[in-house]
Parts: structure tokens; sequence; C-alpha cells
């Protein structure tokens, strides 16, 4: 399944259990005794639905934006590994220069001893 047939698949559901939610709030809006902490109150279902509605719309955004989250730490990650390995090429770099400057002074070293003889 592709991503974009996931998401529209989302979208349908989402759309359709709106409608749902929707249609069941307006439908029943007549009142039920509720019994908060030993106080007594009158409260329309619909309400309840929209209240509970609202508790699981902010749930579902903590969800989404700690997701979010997750995926910046994924990226930087990427990055720092990138860095990684640009340094690991920089040091590697720097050493095999090094080598060279060391391989130059033995050489001139040698030349020069030789040529003593």
């Amino acid at each position: 399944m592709s991503a974009s047939s996931r998401k529209t698949m989302f979208l349908v559901l989402v759309v359709l259990s709106q409608i749902l939610f929707w249609a069941i709030t307006i439908l029943n809006w007549q009142t039920v005794g509720l019994n908060l902490f030993g106080s007594a109150s009158a409260l329309p279902v619909g309400a309840g639905f929209i209240l509970a509605g609202v508790f699981g719309a902010t749930t579902a955004l903590g969800a989404v934006l700690s997701l979010d989250k997750t995926k910046a730490y994924e990226q930087k990650k990427v990055e720092w590994q990138a860095q990684d390995a640009k340094l690991m090429a920089s040091i590697s770099s720097d050493r095999e220069k090094q080598l060279e400057a060391k391989i130059a002074t033995l050489e001139s070293a040698l030349k020069t001893a030789l040529k003593k003889k």
C-alpha cells in the first residue's frame, strides 16, 4: 500500500468518524444526571461527547507533536553522522599529509647523508 493511498484512507476514516461523532452529538442532547465528587448536576449527553472529543483531540495532538520531535531528532542524528563522516575523512587526510611530510623529511635527510659519504 502506497503512502498516498494510506493517507487517503486515513482522511476518509477521519471524515466518517467526524460525521458519526456530530450525528450522535446532535441527536442526543437530552440531559442526564451527573455525579461528580458527590456533587449532582445535569449535563447534556451531547456536551459530554463534545468534552470527550476535545480531550481526545488534545491527546492526539500531543502524540502527533511528540512524533514530530522524533523526526526532528532523527534528522539531526543523520546530520551529525554526516558531520562525523566528514571529520573522519578530514582526520584521515591530515594523517596522510603528516606521513607524506615525514617521508619527505626522511628522503631529504637520506639524500644529505648519502652526499656526505
